[in-house]
This record gives structure tokens, sequence and C-alpha cells, in this order.
């Protein structure tokens, strides 16, 4: 048995407890939704967050027994570093990856609007419109195990309880009432679910200029800082020369 199956069975066990099972819970949402692209997703994060927590315990020991002042101090700033490495990756790709379903969107549903006002069926218009991206790659998916003879509504479903994105789940909806009861305001709903979409894309947009400037700050007053110190640091040590 090598390491990774011992690291799976630990962590397995660990599950069973509820206490542990209550602190995982936050990330459920993100873990379901990156299985959907990577598989035993939830399986690789606890396992890296365990040996995240065991590489802490060794670096918080090492800098208290053998480092003192600063060098402790940097060791266990390292140490609690450690243990949000796999939270702030796995934010990380779940911010990337909602972007480039809120901008692929919009297109998509176009596509899909505007072959089924050709005349074509919901699901071919939706196989059609599915062939790059983060969200096509999801629906072309769920598309596939139509097509091969899976129920439809159950697919769309499970798609809408994994991803747990209010435009998708509309979405779904849509091509589950155009399913039971026929396309007839499937193109009216399409309309308003691409006019919140293209609002949605605008604010994104926004948002991201909003976070770009912010950034810019951070530099600049970081700078300051270090002018100030540089500045006040010989002067107090002149002040206390002096007294």
């Amino acid at each position: 048995m090598n390491l990774k199956n011992i690291l799976n069975c630990f962590v397995i066990r660990l599950l069973k407890f509820k206490v542990i099972t209550q602190y995982l819970s936050k990330y459920r949402v993100q873990l379901m939704r990156q299985n959907f692209y990577v598989e035993d997703a939830e399986m690789i994060f606890y396992r890296n967050k365990l040996v995240s927590y065991i590489f802490c315990i060794i670096v918080l020991m090492i800098s208290l027994s053998l480092f003192k002042g600063i060098l402790c101090f940097y060791g266990l700033v390292c140490a609690v570093g450690i243990t949000f490495y796999h939270d702030l990756k796995l934010r990380e790709w779940n911010k990337k990856t909602l972007d480039d379903i809120y901008e692929e969107m919009p297109v998509m549903i176009m596509s899909i609007k505007l072959l089924i006002i050709a005349g074509m069926p919901t699901v071919k218009a939706i196989e059609r419109s599915t062939k790059n991206g983060q969200i096509s790659l999801c629906i072309g998916k769920i598309n596939t195990k139509v097509i091969n003879g899976s129920s439809l509504v159950k697919s769309y479903m499970f798609l809408a309880n994994r991803l747990q994105l209010p435009s998708v789940t509309r979405f779904c909806r849509i091509v589950i009432q155009d399913e039971k009861h026929g396309s007839k305001e499937t193109i009216q709903l399409l309309d308003k679910l691409l006019d919140d979409l293209w609002k949605q894309r605008k604010t994104n947009y926004l948002k991201r200029g909003e976070e770009a400037s912010t950034k810019l700050l951070i530099p600049m007053m970081m700078a300051l800082v270090s002018i100030l110190v540089a500045m006040m640091v010989p002067a107090l040590s002149q002040l206390l020369t002096v007294v």
C-alpha cells in the first residue's frame, strides 16, 4: 500500500467524525463544482489538506525548538500559511470558473435560441452550441448522457444541483420545462435569461475594474510605508542616542 492510499484511508476515517464533517462543509459547494471537472476532486482536496496540516505541525515544532526572535516569527507565519494554501487555491479556481461561466453563457444561450427559432429541437440545439469553454463542457457532458439514453429531467437536475448557480439553474429549468410542456414559452424564457446574463456580465466587468484599481493601490501604500519607515528609523535612532 503506497502513501497515497494510506492518506485516503486516513481521510475516510476522519470524515466519519461529525466535527470534521461540519468543519469541511464550508468547502462542499466549491468541491461539488470542481468534482464535475476533476475526478475525485473532494478526496484530492482533503488529502492535500491533511498533508498541509502535517507540514504545519512539523514547521511549527522546528520553528519553536530551533529558531528565536524574528526567525521564529517567520516560521510561525510560514506554518499558518501552509494550512491556507489549498483553501486559496480552491477559491481561486472557483472564482475563475464562475467568471468563465458568466462570460460564456450569454453567447451559448443566444446560439441555442437562434437554432430553436430556426426549427432545430432543443437538445440538438444545445449539442450544437456547446463545443468549448467551462459551461459548454458541463452541459455538453449532460447532453451526451441524454443522447445516449439517460433521462433529460434527471440529468439537468443533476447539473443544477452540482453547480448551484442561479443562471445555470434557470437554464436547466427552461430545458426541463421544454421537455415536459413543449417549446411554446422556451424562446421568451431564454430571452429573459439572456437579458439577465448580459446585465450580470456588465456587473462583472465593473467589479473587475474596481478590483484592478484596488490592487494598484496596494503597492503604492507599501511603497509609502517603506519610505516612512526609512525616514523614521534614523530619526528615532538619533533621538535614542541623545537620550
